[in-house]
Formats: structure tokens, C-alpha cells, sequence
């Protein structure tokens, strides 16, 4: 529906949103002239006439005189609802008067005499004069800089001070780029060493393993070794037990394990 109405106010259908993040609803003019004249009282604006399309935002209705409760869950004015909420500053009296037409010289000096015409063209004077101290604030004044002749050899001049100071950056470069090298340099050997260390500990490793294998072949032949002297001793074990009596093999075993005895043939 555009903006609002009532003065003061720039609220529209479509701008920003009120405090609580709802969108702004507007309330066209109504119909019956009794209810239109009590808002056109409350707005206190001169020489306002209505349109079609004029409407007040809800800021300017009381909570009671909407509709409570209802099923959308949508603002809806009553049926008697009059807007009570007004800025009135620089307003007057309504009057039922038609608006002026700007039709001739005569109508517009009267309405350039109007107070409220003279209010608005002060304001806005106001705020031109106020723009534009601003702008004259905010702009910055260009150095100016002198420009030295430039020789006919094309070379540029190149100041005494200047050349110390190159002079002074270039040994500091020179002696930050030695100091870079000598780092790497130290670098690149610790990194030959680590190299050769690893060399070393992988021939180490090698041989170890060789080693190893050596072990465990060594190892499983012994396994053989004993696994065939334990059979061995299981067969002896059971030929003296089919040549011996218990006792004959008890003193045989303790004989065994204290002293080194050879038996006779007999």
C-alpha cells in the first residue's frame, strides 16, 4: 500500500521490518465519513484528503483495538478502531478544508506564507547546509609534490643520503644471504652424515639377519639332535626294564647320576 500517512512517520508495507521482526501492515481509510473523520481529527495533518489507496500503519492503534485470538493468527483492526498514536510535532488542527491546488502565482505565494510549508523549506535547508559542511570536511587537500628536472643523459638524480643508505641495505642483504649459505652449507652436511649413518645401519641390519638365519638353522639342528637321543634313551629305558628286575634299576639310576660305572658282561 506505500507509506504511511500520518506525519512523521516513514513506515511502508515493503521497507524494514518493526522492532519484534514482524512486517508493518497497513489500514486504508475507511469508508463510513463519521469513522474517517475521527482519524483525520486524531492525525491532526492539514489540509489532508484521503485517496484510495491512503492507509496508516498499526503503529498508530492501541492493542485493544485490534482483534484478539484469531485463527491466521493476523492483525485485524475492529470494526470501530481509531488510531489515538500520533507524532504531532510541527502538526495542526485538522480542518475539513479541500487541498490547495498550485494552479497560480496568487495560490503559491499564499502557500509559500504557509507556516508548515516555511518549516519544511527550513529543514531542508538545514540539512543541505549540513551535507555540504560535511563533504567540505571530508575532503583532503593534495600535496603538492616538486618535481626535480630530469638530466639529458635520462639518469635519475640520486641524492648523497640516498646513496648511503643503499649502500647500507645492500651490505645487510649481502651479509643476510652469507649468513643463508653458510646455514645451508651446515645443513647439506648433517644431512651427508644422516646418510652414511643410515648406510651403515642398514649393513648392520643385513648382517644381522645373515646371523639370525645362521641361528635358527644351528638351532633346529640341535632340536633334531636331541629329539633322536630322547628316543634313544626311551629305547635303552625299555630294554632295562625287560633285563632288570625294579631293584636292579634303581640302583642302576643311582649309580648313574653319582658315579661313572661300567658295567661287566656278566
Amino acid at each position: 500500500m506505500g507509506t504511511c500517512s500520518a506525519l512523521n512517520c516513514n513506515n511502508r508495507s515493503d521497507g524494514k521490518p518493526l522492532s519484534d521482526g514482524t512486517k508493518v501492515r497497513m489500514f486504508r481509510f475507511p469508508a463510513d465519513p463519521v469513522r474517517r473523520k475521527k482519524w483525520l481529527i486524531n492525525m491532526r495533518r492539514r489540509h489532508f484528503a484521503p485517496r484510495k489507496y491512503s492507509a496508516l500503519c498499526q503503529v498508530h492503534f492501541e492493542i485493544t483495538q485490534f482483534e484478539l485470538r484469531r485463527a491466521d493468527g493476523k492483525k485485524k483492526l475492529k470494526l470501530n478502531a481509531v488510531p489515538t498514536i500520533f507524532d504531532h510535532t510541527g502538526s495542526s488542527t485538522y480542518t475539513a478544508e479541500k487541498p490547495r491546488i498550485r494552479s497560480s502565482s496568487k495560490q503559491l505565494k499564499t502557500d509559500l506564507r504557509d507556516p508548515d510549508y516555511v518549516k519544511i523549506k527550513r529543514r531542508l535547508s538545514r540539512r543541505k547546509t549540513a551535507r555540504k559542511q560535511k563533504k567540505e570536511s571530508m575532503e583532503v587537500e593534495t600535496p603538492i609534490v616538486k618535481l626535480e628536472p630530469v638530466p639529458d643523459d635520462g639518469a635519475l638524480p640520486i641524492s648523497d643520503a640516498s646513496k648511503n643508505n643503499l649502500n647500507v641495505q645492500t651490505l645487510e642483504l649481502v651479509e643476510i644471504l652469507d649468513t643463508g649459505i653458510h646455514k645451508q652449507s651446515s645443513i647439506c652436511e648433517n644431512c651427508e652424515l644422516l646418510k652414511n649413518e643410515n648406510i651403515s645401519l642398514t649393513n648392520d641390519s643385513e648382517v644381522l639377519k645373515k646371523e639370525n638365519e645362521t641361528l635358527n638353522t644351528e638351532n633346529g639342528k640341535l632340536k633334531n639332535e636331541v629329539s633322536v637321543l630322547q628316543k634313544q634313551l626311551m629305547f635303552l629305558d625299555l630294554a632295562l626294564k625287560e633285563y632288570l628286575n625294579e631293584e636292579q634299576q634303581k640302583l642302576f639310576h643311582v649309580i648313574a647320576k653319582t658315579v661313572e660305572y661300567e658295567w661287566e658282561d656278566d
